[in-house]
This record gives C-alpha cells, sequence and structure tokens, in this order.
C-alpha cells in the first residue's frame, strides 16, 4: 500500500523536475505590506526557499522581486508559502492569497496558481510580497513561471496531495467515527459488525 502511496508524490516530484524554478530573487524588509518599494540599496539577492523569520516574531512583511521574460498566457505557480502573499507584476497587483494586512490570516503551505496578465512581455517585474504571523515562520519556496498549460498540472497534484487529500481524508474519517459511534448506539450487546 505505500508503495502506491509514494507513486503520485515520486510523479509529482518528477513534474518538478522539468520546471525551472525562479531561485535567485532580489529582497528587501518592509514596514508594511501595502508600502512603497524601498530605493535600490535596500534589496539584496537572496536564495528561496528562504525562511522570513529565526526567531521570536510577531508579523514579518518582506517583498521579492525578480525580472523575468513571460509568455503569453503565463502563470506563476509556488508550490508553498507562508502566511499570506500579494503578487504585483509591473507595480499592477494580480492576486492576494490570505489576508496580508494585520491581523494576517494564515493561508500557509498551500500550492497557488495565479494567472498573470496575458500579453507576452519581457523584463516584466514580478513582485511577491509575503505576511508572516508564525512564530519561527514565514517562508517563501522556489516558485514557478511559465504558460499555464505547462504548470497546471504540478499545481493540480500538488493540491490533490497537500489540501484535498487532507480534507477528503478528514471527511472519511468523521464518517466512520459517526458509524462507529452509531453502532455502538443502536447495536446493543452485538460485539461482531459487518458480517
Amino acid at each position: 500500500m505505500g508503495v502506491f502511496a509514494a507513486l503520485p508524490l515520486a510523479w509529482l516530484y518528477q513534474l518538478h523536475d522539468q520546471l525551472t524554478p525562479v531561485v535567485d530573487v532580489l529582497a528587501t524588509a518592509l514596514a508594511a505590506p501595502r508600502s512603497l518599494s524601498p530605493p535600490e540599496s535596500a534589496w539584496a539577492v537572496v536564495q528561496l526557499p528562504e525562511k522570513l523569520c529565526r526567531f521570536d516574531c510577531k508579523t514579518t512583511f518582506k517583498r521579492y522581486r525578480a525580472q523575468l521574460d513571460l509568455p503569453t498566457s503565463s502563470a506563476l505557480y509556488v508550490p508553498s508559502f507562508d502566511s499570506a502573499i500579494m503578487v504585483r507584476s509591473d507595480g499592477d497587483e494580480v492576486a492576494t492569497i490570505g489576508n496580508i494586512e494585520p491581523p494576517v490570516a494564515e493561508y500557509a503551505y498551500r500550492p497557488t496558481l495565479i494567472r498573470l496578465p496575458s500579453e507576452s512581455r519581457t523584463d516584466a517585474l514580478l513582485e511577491i510580497t509575503v505576511s508572516s504571523i508564525v512564530s519561527e515562520g514565514g517562508r517563501l519556496a522556489a516558485f514557478y513561471v511559465g504558460s499555464e498549460s505547462t504548470l497546471n498540472a504540478p499545481y493540480r497534484w500538488a493540491r490533490l496531495l497537500s489540501v484535498d487529500l487532507t480534507s477528503y481524508t478528514s471527511f472519511a474519517l468523521a464518517i466512520a467515527v459517526l458509524l462507529a459511534f452509531s453502532l455502538y448506539l443502536f447495536g446493543g450487546n452485538d460485539r461482531a459488525y459487518l458480517w
């Protein structure tokens, strides 16, 4: 059974290996999530994945940016982040996942696929702002930018394995507990069930 459970995970890693992640980005700390970008001297090159908060953090805001060539019908695939993100493309807000303003809503470690503006562009400025509330938490994984059709399969598998499967398992467990409790209540002295 363990081999069959590991097959989708192995296939997901194979899909990720076929993609080229964005690893080297510029980053800077922010006073507030929607604040203007600081001067160029405040930016430093970091490698993803990066943990935002190392010791006793309350709320941390960090902005990452990269100059990328965007194909037509492009998308951004972020395998995991902690706790909320906001994505901008050339200064225009494209998406916000979770509540990035304090109090920050935790939407952690869920894969996310975000459609970017549809026109093809070279040297597009992509900015990702991460808000974190977790003590010793906050992270951004290496992300992927490409055509939506290419990124859709890894996104769907990652979502199935990390979010949907957990929900289905919780639902099945709740049904099993309800069934066991009803058998206990209405079964009387029977000790053998499901004959």
